[in-house]
């Protein structure tokens, strides 16, 4: 069974670039527009990773990292998140809310892949 990724991003392309990506390598991406929407389907599903964007409208990346830390299936889940924000007190924040790193966009999908592979291999 391929692991599951769940991608939280407000930008439909994104997140379409991003299932595109991953899933050329085998992996099975569930889309999510809104933390609101990512933190529903973790009250039900499980996922093996997460990639969140951190500037949302509603809750932002950073809420949604909390909430789904907080549900019990999603406390073990490592959180990546994805942003273009690259000052040290948004990244203290990030590890705050319980995020394991960061992704600059924009990224190279094989460096995404590559922090996929690294993140999933630690399970």
């Amino acid at each position: 069974m391929s692991k599951r990724i769940l991608t939280i991003d407000d930008a439909t392309n994104l997140r379409k670039r991003v299932k595109f990506i991953l899933e050329s390598v085998g992996y099975e991406v569930i889309e999510a527009e809104c933390g609101e929407v990512a933190v529903a389907f973790m009250q039900k599903e499980t996922v093996d990773l997460i990639l969140c964007d951190i500037n949302m409208p509603g809750i932002d990346g950073f809420e949604t990292t909390r909430q789904i830390k907080a549900l019990p299936n999603g406390s073990g889940v490592p959180i990546l998140q994805l942003t273009t924000e690259t000052d040290p007190a948004t990244k203290a924040s990030g590890r705050a809310s319980g995020g394991i790193g960061w992704i600059m966009k924009p990224f190279k999908p094989e460096t995404l892949i590559e922090v996929a592979n690294k993140t999933l291999a630690k399970d």
